[in-house]
């Protein structure tokens, strides 16, 4: 995944948690609020579409994880939370996305890199 996917994902992921969190606002939550939703609908979204709800949204959702809505986001899965409130460059969903935990996400996207791999030996 491209260093600019990952940015993207700790972005929204970020937002997301920070919007339903009982913690204390920061001041310039309304401004965050905003510039993460342009965020999610310009660059997010559409990664979500390409790469994650075939398997995690609407009727399919593996692992009980149901990308399609917000609540679905910050509820997690089988598996518990994927998203840490206020750091989500130690969430398990940036863990998996970026190819740090397994399974790695998008899986097909992790198979073909490791055929390419094994193909260059």
């Amino acid at each position: 995944m491209k260093l600019a996917q990952l940015t993207l994902w700790t972005f929204i992921v970020s937002v997301a948690a920070a919007a339903t969190s009982n913690a204390a606002v920061p001041p310039d939550h309304a401004q965050r609020m905003e510039r993460g939703l342009e965020l999610f609908q310009k660059s997010i979204r559409p990664l979500l579409s390409d790469h994650c709800v075939k398997c995690h949204g609407g009727q399919k959702t593996k692992g009980d994880f149901d990308l399609t809505t917000r609540e679905g986001l910050l509820r997690g899965g089988a598996d518990g939370p994927s998203v840490k409130l206020y750091d989500s460059r130690s969430s398990r969903l940036f863990d998996l996305v970026s190819h740090a935990q397994e399974p790695h996400m998008p899986s097909k996207a992790a198979k073909r890199r490791s055929r390419r791999h094994s193909a260059k030996r």
